[in-house]
């Protein structure tokens, strides 16, 4: 129990930030992006993160931007707080990021648009991922993409992928 308590502590003042029921109720009754964006700022603890934002000018995309990055913070808080066996056991949730970027990349890849993929990775994920984004952005193709995967855990799943199919489809993924 000792061995746990101050995490449990930490966790416990991390969940008062979450959103309630009510919260939840009220955004249900939202009907635009901008009125979800203005309760958000003006009712929860992401006020904070919204502060500086147009609510009448925010578009989806923007708004799980800014949310996603929210969690992430959140999330860096905990993690770093944490060692041992919990730090490695959550730093699954890098791994599990690496996946999405991935399974993103792979997408605008394959219809040509990879190029344009920008993603602010913090510098704690950075600091702990195996995935270089900026070499694979520079990837032309499918084959090169896999190539500048070798030394990650990745690598192998898609090279073999690619072998058996002959192709990499984006529903392998």
């Amino acid at each position: 129990m000792f061995k746990y308590s101050a995490s449990f502590a930490k966790v416990k003042a991390m969940s008062g930030k979450l959103l309630t029921n009510k919260d939840y109720d009220e955004l249900l009754g939202k009907n635009s992006v901008g009125e979800i964006a203005a309760y958000l700022k003006n009712y929860t603890h992401f006020s904070k993160d919204l502060q500086g934002i147009s609510e009448m000018d925010i578009h989806r995309g923007q708004l799980e931007e800014i949310l996603i990055e929210a969690k992430e913070r959140d999330f860096i808080k905990l993690i770093k707080f944490e060692q041992g066996n919990n730090k490695k056991f959550l730093l699954t949730y890098v791994l599990k990021y690496e996946i999405e970027l991935l399974k993103e990349m792979v997408r605008l890849l394959k219809s040509g648009l990879l190029s344009t993929f920008y993603h602010d990775v913090s510098k704690y994920y950075a600091d702990h991922m195996t995935i270089d984004v900026e070499k694979l952005t520079k990837s032309k193709d499918m084959t090169q993409f896999i190539e500048n995967l070798k030394g990650t855990p990745f690598y192998g799943m898609l090279f073999q992928l690619t072998m058996e199919n002959g192709d990499f489809s984006i529903f392998n993924v």
